[in-house]
């Protein structure tokens, strides 16, 4: 596989543990937009899955229980049919939500599951 380039020409940090190219070639997101394009979905799940990551480090949002709420519009600028992907993400265990939602108070908060919770590593 080619260097992967990032669509939003940042660094993307994920759990060490977390192989999603492997993952993603066992089960295979059902993405219409990328149906044929695991490298797209492999770039726009990373983007997805690295806002989580790094908003619990740097951003002062996340709650004591670990959940980082994540606005659906701000994904969505990011990774255009993002709902697919973070619904796969879910199924495979990777992260996990409160189910909190509050409009206009309080978007739904996402955090990596125990077995993903330990090291960083730069994804691209």
């Amino acid at each position: 596989m080619k260097e992967l380039k990032n669509p939003d020409a940042e660094i993307v940090y994920l759990p060490k543990d977390l192989n999603l190219k492997e993952l993603i070639y066992s089960f295979p997101p059902k993405v219409a937009r990328y149906s044929n394009n695991q490298r797209r979905i492999l770039e726009r799940l990373a983007v997805i899955l690295g806002q989580i990551w790094v908003r619990r480090f740097y951003r002062k949002e996340h709650q004591s229980n670990g959940f980082v709420p994540l606005n659906a519009s701000v994904i969505q600028d990011l990774v255009k049919d993002y709902r697919p992907l973070m619904d796969w993400a879910l199924a495979r265990r990777i992260i996990e939500t409160d189910n909190q939602y509050k409009g206009g108070e309080k978007s739904r908060g996402y955090r990596f599951t125990k077995n993903y919770m330990l090291e960083t590593r730069k994804f691209f």
